[in-house]
């Protein structure tokens, strides 16, 4: 889903949304960006299957900035990073990537909800503004590499693990003979 600070909650209907977690924001239709000025994504991947419990963590944030003339750059945040400053004075000293389920967890400490808290860290951590949020959890990626015709893969040799849990939560066990795939 994508959304744009400020925006009031809801169910975010993007790729892989369960019944029961916790909605994202939902998008606003115009950016309130003066025309030619570099806009800047926070792209999250969130570990969420039906089967676990506690906190949704984003595991994966990367931050994709557009300028007008073309020009692209993109910058890995790193997960684990530690003592991340808030945009109010305040220090997050914990892993950055659980700061979204936290702020979620303490509306009165942070009113902008969790994607409010994670935007501003960041925002803060780079010292530029964050305009867009997008998030995808697991299931949703795996449905947007399938939907793009998968990725071929050849391993040398076979692949076995009996004791796999599919995304389910299911004992499944795992085969992948040698090949192409």
């Amino acid at each position: 889903t994508v959304s744009r600070e400020g925006s009031g909650g809801g169910p975010d209907g993007g790729f892989g949304r369960m019944p029961g977690t916790t909605p994202l924001p939902e998008p606003s239709d115009q950016p309130d960006l003066p025309l030619g000025e570099r806009v800047n994504i926070l792209l999250v991947g969130i570990d969420e299957l039906p089967h676990r419990e506690g906190d949704r963590l984003t595991d994966t944030m990367l931050v994709v900035s557009l300028d007008p003339d073309g020009r692209s750059a993109m910058i890995s945040i790193p997960r684990d990073l530690y003592g991340t400053p808030l945009p109010d004075g305040r220090v997050y000293n914990a892993k950055l990537n659980s700061l979204m389920a936290y702020a979620n967890d303490r509306p009165e400490e942070f009113p902008d909800g969790g994607v409010g808290a994670l935007k501003g860290a960041i925002g803060e951590l780079l010292g530029i503004r964050i305009h867009y949020f997008a998030a995808i959890n697991l299931l949703g990626f795996k449905q947007a590499v399938d939907a793009i015709g998968g990725v071929d893969i050849v391993n040398e040799r076979e692949i076995r693990d009996p004791t796999y849990f599919n995304e389910f939560g299911e004992h499944v066990g795992y085969r992948l003979a040698a090949g192409p795939h």
